[in-house]
């Protein structure tokens, strides 16, 4: 990325962060990427990579400032402002994010993930119309783009567009088996009252990401709709295995002990 280097020492301290990075080093990747640039106050690369190492280490506003000087020494460059971009979103600033999307795909308009996030940022500030428009777009470019389909999902349910959304939740798990994509449509199958469907699709998420807290939880609140109350209690069990500060689950599950209580008295009568 950016122009051919010509200072060695630069290069030296360049090639050097490349390999922390490779082993995980973050902060002594950033070190070394910082002497680089000490060098060579133009090092591109050196930026547009202390950018990435910044925003995967969460100073997000550091990435920010980093991949705004690769803006400034290449204009051109449609990654920098994609990354400038995820690093605004991460900041919660939606609107910033949403402008270097757009500048990225005015440099590249076939910047699949660029059309995926612009479509994330309209999502965060509640315009999943406009969302739905960018997925559109994304995988007008790539058919098979899963994670796209499941954007869109999420954004036919904002607009209570079930059934699209089942059908994107689908799309998408035909293409790669996640466990957000079997969640997803499980609530979905949940609020359509399809509970069968939800449940089985809470089991296949949890067998993806077997300590998925909120899988269990919210299979738990399915079982209970069933009054399948001892099955909740035990899923409600597990989420709070897990993670005991689950407070949702604590409340879930007192619930579903006194709903079985209630039930289980019911069926003795109560007094004449």
């Amino acid at each position: 990325m950016g122009k051919a280097q010509k200072n060695p020492e630069a290069k030296k301290w360049f090639d050097k962060a490349h390999k922390e990075a490779s082993k995980g080093k973050l902060k002594q990747a950033v070190a070394c990427y910082t002497r680089a640039i000490e060098i060579d106050p133009e090092y591109v690369s050196a930026f547009y990579n202390r950018g990435l190492d910044y925003d995967e280490l969460g100073d997000f506003e550091k990435a920010v400032a980093d991949f705004s000087r690769v803006i400034e020494l290449d204009p051109g460059d449609a990654e920098a402002y994609y990354n400038r971009g995820l690093a605004y979103r991460r900041q919660q600033n939606f609107e910033e994010a949403l402008k270097n999307y757009e500048q990225a795909l005015i440099i590249n308009p076939r910047y699949v993930e660029a059309y995926n996030n612009r479509g994330n940022a309209w999502y965060l500030l509640g315009k999943p119309g406009m969302a739905i428009e960018s997925y559109n777009k994304a995988l007008e470019i790539n058919p098979e783009f899963a994670h796209a389909y499941y954007n869109r999902g999420a954004a036919y349910d904002e607009l209570l567009q079930y059934d699209k959304a089942l059908a994107d939740y689908s799309v998408a798990i035909h293409l790669e088996e996640r466990h957000e994509y079997y969640f997803n449509r499980a609530l979905t199958y949940g609020t359509l009252q399809h509970y069968e469907n939800a449940l089985d699709d809470y089991s296949r998420a949890i067998n993806l990401k077997p300590d998925y807290t909120e899988a269990y939880n919210n299979r738990a609140n399915v079982l209970t709709c069933l009054e399948r109350y001892n099955d909740a209690i035990i899923d409600y069990n597990k989420a709070l295995e897990i993670d005991p500060g689950y407070k949702e689950a604590l409340e879930n599950r007192d619930s579903a002990i006194r709903m079985r209580k209630n039930a289980f008295q019911a069926k003795k009568g109560g007094p004449l």
